[in-house]
């Protein structure tokens, strides 16, 4: 008997937190989040740049160890 009325308030208390959840994101300024999405932007186009250079300096290796090789 004592586990029936356990689930009821177990359930209750997880409906909570995720109601307690969406408020705090409801606090969280629009500003706070084009911040957030403004540096992640920055750091995967530096990313990226840093990738096409690694890639480039790699295929120039490469021809020079095999100067036949086609690349496509």
């Amino acid at each position: 008997m004592r586990y029936f009325y356990g689930v009821p308030l177990l359930l209750l208390f997880i409906v909570n937190m995720v109601c307690a959840q969406d408020s705090t994101l409801q606090k969280v300024p629009a500003k706070y989040f084009s911040q957030v999405t403004g540096k992640s932007q920055r750091m995967q186009q530096q990313v990226d740049k840093r990738t096409d250079k690694a890639l480039q300096r790699l295929q120039r290796q490469e021809k020079k160890c095999n100067p036949n090789w086609l690349f496509i």
